[in-house]
């Protein structure tokens, strides 16, 4: 019997030892629980995890621990401020501390007892498992995705049409899917277009959570540099997927697309035949009858030696007024470039650049940034013209530092093979057909 008392003794003070947690039952108030939605998901298939807690008062405070669960990614979510419930004829607040689970192998897979926990209190539940099931014979497992949608879209952003050889084109291609977070989705390669350069300028990743949904998307961007003219075929993009709602495989497409693409030349060049016309061929007869003397010197001679005469006055002219006209071309570029520092962007000030480099009498080449940079000896004009690229083609275009590189762009105008006349716009086809 003494020896029932002090135990009985000792059990007490342990009990009203301050600072030391009172384990509680599940069974007893207030009591956490655990709830997993669906209990038999596929792979990699989203699954809703809840802790709850009831209890009496909201003076038992306290936490919820995070649980660790291996093969397994845990993304917790906002949870909802208490509420009042009752349950069998008793009122509780009750607290909810809500995750999306992504099971990352099939199985049995374990998760832990939940726990709430202060200084004071320590409360634990029951724990779960879960039967994740593979992948459906006969269904694409390479790129295993369950989602109850998923779409593919695409944006392009192009120079002004049309669309020449040497000219940049950014595609951005985005994955979205309901329930699946961006880390799941594939990355995307385009296929292979013959005569077209394709570059990966990189991938942006984002999530959303609205009402308790996941979203997630993946961006991909390209860069589609065209090495000829011609029309181009950009090939459909087919990403298959499982539908978890209907338990099927399913596909979205982004359709193709034809791109339509001109040589990089100016109109009215001193090679085309419309403009230079053809040339008659000498008659003999003519020629022979021309060979008449007057007073012992030929008229062919006499008439060549005028004929150089005339080509010498009129190449001092011409070369007078080319020089005159180059000024006058140097001076309206550089007018039209201080005007847009009111509003410098990358695409105006490209814009402006495509142009005067179409004006010039050179200008049989491709028009591109870094081309024209390759052939610049000056530094600071080689620096100017790749930072605009880079600044085009990175995606932070909306703005341009264009008073820094101002003196080096002004130098670039005032090379002297430019035209003071302002051509029109040809009247070529849209860019898409």
């Amino acid at each position: 019997m003494v020896r029932g008392w002090l135990c009985g003794g000792l059990l007490w003070m342990l009990g009203t030892l301050p600072g030391l947690p009172s384990p509680v039952m599940a069974t007893e108030s207030p009591r956490i629980e655990a709830r997993a939605e669906p209990s038999n998901p596929f792979l990699q298939q989203q699954v809703r995890y809840t802790l709850r807690l009831y209890r009496d008062s909201h003076l038992q405070q306290g936490h919820f621990v995070e649980p660790a669960i291996a093969g397994a990614i845990l993304l917790p979510l906002a949870s909802p401020p208490p509420r009042q419930v009752e349950e069998q004829g008793h009122r509780y607040e009750l607290l909810e501390q809500r995750y999306l689970l992504f099971p990352q192998q099939s199985g049995t897979l374990h998760l832990p007892a939940p726990v709430f926990s202060s200084r004071t209190l320590f409360i634990q539940g029951q724990p779960l498992t879960l039967e994740v099931k593979p992948p459906p014979a006969g269904t694409a497992v390479e790129n295993w995705l369950v989602t109850p949608e998923l779409r593919i879209t695409e944006q392009w952003q192009t120079p002004t049409a049309p669309w020449r050889t040497g000219d940049h084109l950014q595609r951005t291609i985005t994955l979205q899917a309901e329930a699946l977070t961006g880390a799941q989705l594939p990355r995307i390669q385009p296929p292979v277009v013959d005569g077209m350069q394709i570059q990966h300028l990189g991938s942006d990743i984002e999530d959303a959570v609205q009402a308790g949904r996941l979203t997630g998307r993946r961006h991909e961007q390209f860069l589609y540099v065209p090495q000829r003219a011609g029309r181009f075929s950009i090939s459909p993009l087919d990403i298959p997927w499982f539908n978890s709602t209907t338990q099927q495989q399913a596909w979205s497409r982004l359709p193709g697309r034809q791109l339509s693409v001109i040589e990089s030349t100016r109109a009215g060049s001193i090679t085309d035949p419309a403009v230079t016309g053809a040339l008659p061929a000498p008659d003999t007869a003519t020629s022979s009858a021309a060979t008449s003397s007057a007073g012992g010197i030929p008229l062919t001679l006499i008439a060549g030696l005028l004929a150089g005469a005339l080509g010498l006055l009129l190449l001092r002219r011409f070369t007078s007024m080319k020089s005159v006209r180059q000024k006058t071309a140097s001076a309206w570029w550089e007018i039209r470039l201080i005007s847009t520092c009111r509003k410098p962007t990358a695409a105006t000030l490209l814009q402006l650049l495509r142009e005067w480099f179409r004006s010039r009498d050179d200008a049989a080449a491709p028009f591109s940034l870094i081309a024209l940079a390759n052939q610049c000896n000056d530094p600071a004009i080689k620096f100017a013209l790749l930072q605009l690229d880079q600044a085009l083609y990175a995606g932070n275009g909306e703005t341009f530092p264009l008073r820094r590189h101002l003196p080096a762009l002004r130098k670039l105008l005032r090379s002297p093979s430019a035209e003071s006349s302002r051509r029109r716009p040809d009247p070529l086809p849209p860019l898409w057909q």
